[in-house]
């Protein structure tokens, strides 16, 4: 037999219907855009997740989430003075421009792993998504953001566990 459905349909996860998407606002006079987190849901605060926002030129941050403290030992307002390069290993820098060239001209994500120093001078291991902010009626483009989890541990793991094999197959050979 079958039953008759008497609560409503819920939509999406939350059960809430989608979020209205609204036209994207030119810079305003500070130069930020609104975060208003239902036009920019993943400018949020999501534990262990860094978000970061830069002008198209990648110049200077427009936004840096609080999880800025806990993943790299500083305060938003203290990235935003700092251009957005500053800090990424050497050997990676090359890896971060491109990713972002790439994002501005056109991709619609990139990713990248990279070193960024942490305030307390250690390095600490990131895996960014970055994404372009684009006006939805001229596709000009208007920011370009990066959401990046740190995966040190990750990565210390994976070189720990690549020097056991190296050395297995030595000791193999011997």
């Amino acid at each position: 037999m079958g039953t008759k459905r008497t609560e409503p349909r819920r939509r999406g996860r939350t059960g809430a219907p989608p979020a209205e998407t609204s036209r994207a606002r030119p810079l305003g006079a500070d130069g930020q855009h609104d975060l208003d987190p239902a036009r920019f849901p993943r400018a949020s605060s999501d534990d262990g997740v860094l978000v970061v926002r830069t002008t198209p030129d990648g110049r200077r941050h427009t936004y840096v989430s609080a999880n800025a403290r806990s993943i790299l030992g500083y305060e938003p307002e203290d990235l935003l003075a700092q251009p957005p390069l500053e800090g990424v290993h050497p050997d990676d820098l090359t890896r971060a421009k491109t990713t972002g060239d790439r994002s501005a001209a056109g991709s619609d994500r990139e990713t990248v792993l990279l070193r960024r120093r942490h305030a307390d001078g250690h390095d600490v291991w990131l895996d960014a998504r970055v994404f372009p902010i684009r006006d939805p009626e001229t596709n000009e483009l208007l920011e370009i953001e990066a959401t990046a989890r740190d995966v040190s541990t990750r990565v210390a793991t994976e070189r720990a566990l690549s020097q056991r094999v190296s050395a297995e197959a030595l000791i193999a050979e011997v």
